[in-house]
């Protein structure tokens, strides 16, 4: 808002307000200087500050907690190629593995049946051509 001030009095008041005005503000901030426990200079001496020079920064560091459960982002299913019972577990669950490393062992009391079977089954064929080379032997001679 502005006013005219034509007479000599209302100019000599008016002034009057301002330098009041700025006085009062001034201190005010001597009082707020004074609660927020800051030294005061006196008039015509310097204040001792330290200075730094301003450096472009990429970005700060912040340090944040939080509560929480950590899972693992990949999982995999552990197979075998035979069906059997596990007979052992080498590693617990979660601990960091190494590919082809050995994780569990079955129960090869199954396959070590299955392996004599079968070997008891080859030895019965190799007696089988035995008898069938000594059989075609004996043919061709006659």
């Amino acid at each position: 808002m502005y006013m005219h001030i034509n007479t000599r009095r209302g100019r000599v008041l008016a002034g009057a307000a301002v330098l009041a005005l700025l006085a009062g503000g001034g201190l005010l901030a001597a009082i707020r200087a004074r609660e927020a426990g800051a030294v005061p200079v006196p008039r015509g001496r310097t204040l001792a500050v330290e200075t730094r020079p301003a450096a472009l920064s990429e970005g700060y560091a912040l340090t944040r907690s939080f509560v929480g459960r950590v899972e693992s982002a990949r999982a995999s299913e552990l197979g075998f190629e035979l069906a059997g019972m596990i007979a052992r577990v080498r590693v617990e669950e979660g601990a960091p593995v190494e590919a082809g490393a050995l994780l569990a062992e079955l129960d090869t009391e199954r396959l070590r049946a299955e392996r004599d079977e079968l070997s008891a089954a080859l030895e019965e064929a190799r007696a089988e051509q035995e008898i069938a080379a000594i059989t075609h032997r004996r043919m061709q001679e006659l």
